[in-house]
């Protein structure tokens, strides 16, 4: 009788072992970088968010012009912007979608004699030492350029909204 195993070809077991490891060392070299680009992209996503707050608030000031309010009076328009109303931003008429949940991007306010400061970070975003993330901050006076520092991070995540009237409601504020 004639041997059915005589023609047949395979790989031996010693193969399959050598495929395993390859495919094991390049996973061990891949994942750490995969990881190291996703937690730099959150901090992007962080960075875009806050500029996106920041035209939404200047949506927001050119409204205020257009209305005729008294941007002199008593209330300055920086000094207008508490945590609870940057969430009224949110929404299609000022065109702010909100901070990204994925990367749960946090955002606050800090308002000074200077003007108002709006910071941003990435809690999945890069760590920067000691479990302190990236903090990007745009003021309000001065120029609009962003400077980045590395703290804890601190805020309120804004993620959803349908603000689509003028929060305004096409009169002054009694702030201003």
């Amino acid at each position: 009788m004639p041997s059915r195993m005589g023609n047949v070809k395979g790989l031996t077991l010693i193969e399959i072992m050598v495929v395993v490891v390859l495919i094991g060392i390049i996973l061990a070299i891949a994942i750490p970088y995969y990881i190291h680009y996703k937690k730099g992209t959150c901090d992007k996503v962080a960075q875009s968010d806050l500029l996106k707050m920041g035209a939404a608030i200047e949506v927001f000031n050119s409204r205020l012009v257009d209305l005729g309010c008294d941007m002199a009076g008593p209330t300055d328009p920086v000094a207008y912007w508490t945590t609870a109303r940057i969430g009224s931003l949110v929404g299609d008429y000022y065109g702010w979608s909100g901070t990204n949940e994925k990367c749960d991007v946090r955002i606050s306010v800090s308002v000074s004699v200077s003007g108002a400061n709006f910071t941003a970070c990435a809690v999945q975003g890069a760590d920067a030492g000691g479990g302190n993330r990236v903090i990007y901050t745009l003021p309000t006076k001065g120029g609009a350029k962003i400077s980045s520092s590395t703290g804890a991070c601190q805020g309120d995540r804004y993620l959803s909204g349908n603000n689509t009237e003028d929060m305004l409601g096409g009169s002054c504020p009694p702030e201003f």
